[in-house]
């Protein structure tokens, strides 16, 4: 099968390792993966596995999430997204010369479907897959919500929803199926988490959507209350920024849109001085070593769902703190696998984490708990497996649109 993916950040981060770690799994010669994806990070990654990887300036995208809908000055965004759709109309165009026997069109989240699916469909007449990774609005929350839902409906063949909780908020479109993101289960150390000092780990970029300022505020409360710590921030650092860059920013940070939190952070690391106890760490693939000496991962972001560090963390037996409002117990079980706390603030992220720094066998259990869970539901293979069968069942479908 020739399956095209349309990947929609540029950014090497949870959502494209997920799609680069199915593809890799899927069996010898079963799928001929072609990629569309926004240039950046996600380029040299792409390029090991691609048959062919093309690449444009950015991939456009209506934003109804829950963490960051439109709303305010946000709305001045989509100028930008018609800009990108202008560009990428061009590429598609290539992809279908060069390509014109696609089976399957998928789409890795949902934000970009929505603008593309259209076009998408006027050029390759072939089923189309939707991969959800972000929870949705409400049903009954605007007319970009009520957009989101007509184009699914319209468009999507089949739907994936990467855990229980987005399927929740896919409203009542019937098929949508949940198999999570994949991992390939890692040999690991029995004894390594042996340290007297204790270990808090964070991984992805440093966004304010992430919870990284609240987090690192919960470390200034540790520092506070004499906790012997260290922690790892482990992101994609902002390379020198050219002069377009850097006004750029200045102008995202006057409208309120700016996402990157870098300096706020770095901020309370000087004021609180802790800056013998946090290490922030260029984005790297060698993981391995920090999730070893980790006894804790702490996932609190502001989107209300566990990503995807927390099984990552998982099959290295180290258990999170995740901030999730309705968590399911397909991701994480409270008190078993990790500790949720409802909201990501400062205190509750402390509070979560003196508790797990003064009973380390606790911790420990909960690790084990996680690692057992993560091989029931995150197995790459086992998952890969999973949506190689629905690209088959898609096809035998012989296109029937519901």
């Amino acid at each position: 099968m020739k399956i095209l993916y349309i990947h929609h950040a540029g950014i090497f981060g949870g959502a494209s390792k997920s799609m680069a770690e199915m593809i890799k799994a899927f069996p010898k010669d079963q799928v001929k993966p072609i990629i569309l994806c926004q240039s950046g990070s996600v380029e040299p990654v792409f390029e090991k596995f691609a048959e062919q990887l093309f690449t444009v300036k950015g991939i456009p995208q209506i934003d109804n999430t829950r963490a960051s809908h439109y709303r305010g000055f946000r709305w001045i965004i989509l100028l930008r997204e018609l800009y990108f759709y202008l560009g990428i109309k061009r590429v598609l165009k290539n992809v279908k010369k060069l390509h014109p026997d696609i089976d399957i069109v998928h789409f890795n989240e949902i934000t970009h479907f929505t603008v593309l699916a259209p076009f998408v469909k006027s050029l390759f007449p072939c089923p189309i897959i939707l991969h959800v990774r972000s929870l949705q609005r409400a049903r009954d929350e605007g007319r970009i919500t009520k957009l989101v839902k007509n184009r699914i409906n319209q468009y999507a063949d089949e739907v994936i929803a990467i855990d229980q909780n987005v399927k929740d908020t896919l409203w009542e479109f019937k098929n949508i199926s949940i198999i999570h993101n994949g991992l390939k289960i890692p040999e690991i150390d029995e004894e390594y988490k042996t340290g007297k000092q204790f270990s808090i780990m964070y991984l992805g970029n440093l966004l304010f959507d992430k919870g990284i300022v609240e987090l690192t505020q919960a470390l200034a409360i540790l520092k506070s209350k004499g906790v012997d710590f260290h922690a790892n921030f482990i992101g994609a650092r902002a390379a020198t920024e050219s002069w377009k860059k850097k006004f750029l920013n200045q102008v995202l940070w006057l409208f309120g849109i700016r996402k990157s939190a870098e300096k706020e952070v770095q901020d309370i690391i000087d004021n609180k001085g802790i800056q013998d106890d946090v290490s922030i760490i260029a984005f790297t693939n060698e993981l391995s070593e920090y999730f070893q000496k980790a006894d804790v991962l702490v996932f609190a972001s502001h989107l209300n769902a566990a990503g995807r560090p927390v099984f990552e963390a998982a099959f290295h037996k180290t258990p999170s703190i995740l901030a999730c409002n309705d968590p399911k117990e397909d991701t994480i079980v409270h008190q078993k696998t990790g500790i949720v706390i409802d909201i990501p603030s400062p205190s509750k992220i402390a509070e979560a984490l003196l508790e797990m720094e003064r009973d380390r066998e606790k911790t420990a259990k909960m690790g084990l708990g996680a690692f057992n869970l993560a091989v029931n539901n995150f197995d790459i293979n086992k998952n890969a497996i999973k949506v190689l069968e629905l690209y088959r069942r898609t096809l035998n479908n012989n296109y029937v649109r519901k």
